[in-house]
């Protein structure tokens, strides 16, 4: 068997303290998991009344929300929603109760599977 088929990276963010948001919007804050190869991996929270100001995804993203209620684009998503903003989109976020969402930032030129199970 190749190992290199069953090796993984393991990392415990859980004693991570979070981040201020580099936007400094109030409430906003982040843990960075990955930033290689062109992926940006983070985690995000927004205490309750935050709002995260809307900016440009030129290649797109997808945002999972783990925990509570997040507004995305003025639609609401709750834990185990799924969105995501085609490339050149504008993401805007906030949450009246607080969230922690997932969000993937995929590189220049990657390819987005379509459609639902995979």
């Amino acid at each position: 068997m190749d190992d290199s088929a069953t090796a993984m990276e393991l990392w415990d963010f859980s004693e991570q303290a979070w981040s201020p948001s580099p936007t400094e919007a109030p409430g906003c804050f982040s843990k960075h998991f990955r930033r290689a190869d062109g992926f940006k991996v983070v985690l995000v929270r927004l205490d309750a009344g935050a709002e995260y100001p809307a900016f440009v995804v030129p290649n797109g993203a997808d945002y999972y929300v783990v925990d509570g209620r997040a507004s995305l684009n003025g639609t609401v998503l709750s834990a185990g929603s799924y969105a995501r903003v085609p490339s050149g989109g504008t993401a805007h976020a906030r949450s009246d109760a607080g969230c922690v969402v997932l969000c993937l930032y995929p590189p220049a030129g990657y390819r987005h599977l379509r459609g639902g199970t995979q």
